[in-house]
């Protein structure tokens, strides 16, 4: 994926902002041209990512869009980071 000039590779990331950004960009996709265009003329450079054609791994979170009632995800990958494993043990032994 390539944002701002910059590649990135293999990098970590949550499925919810992946998500995010896919909602984002379909609502981009819902305007119309002239309200595209003027909103263009007033966000920063970075907001391009809603309309530049990149593609982006699915995030396959909320396919039923039933967000925000949905069922909850492992934002993590491979459960929580040790610290908050740990914490929530520790709190609910």
């Amino acid at each position: 994926m390539r944002v701002q000039e910059t590649d990135y590779k293999r990098i970590p990331t949550s499925r919810y902002r992946v998500w995010c950004l896919e909602n984002m960009r379909r609502a981009w996709a819902a305007l119309d041209a002239e309200t595209q265009n003027a909103l263009k003329a007033v966000l920063p450079p970075s907001a391009a990512i809603l309309w530049q054609a990149t593609d982006f791994a699915p995030s396959d979170y909320d396919s039923a869009n039933e967000a925000p009632f949905n069922r909850g995800i492992n934002v993590y990958g491979k459960g929580v980071p040790g610290i908050f494993s740990l914490l929530y043990r520790r709190n609910t032994a």
